[in-house]
């Protein structure tokens, strides 16, 4: 499926780096992360994330990450 291969992609890349771009932080990190975190809600989808640990690190790092926590990015409320 086209979302297995770019969690496999992605997964690819944390093997390297924490990060998507180099190993800095950068914008990329904050779109694909928060498009990440919303896939994950569908509980159809958390099942298929299982299978790429390194991927669903990567949100979990960026879920912490001081600046999202302060504005409370990654909530979600029904």
């Amino acid at each position: 499926s086209d979302l297995r291969d770019a969690l496999t992609a992605l997964d690819q890349v944390f093997e390297k780096s924490a990060y998507l771009v180099g190993n800095r932080f950068t914008a990329a990190d904050i779109c694909v992360s928060y498009h990440l975190y919303w896939c994950r809600l569908w509980p159809e989808l958390e099942i298929i994330f299982r299978d790429f640990p390194k991927v669903m690190a990567y949100v979990d790092r960026m879920k912490e990450m001081p600046s999202a926590t302060q504005a409370d990015v990654f909530s979600y409320k029904e």
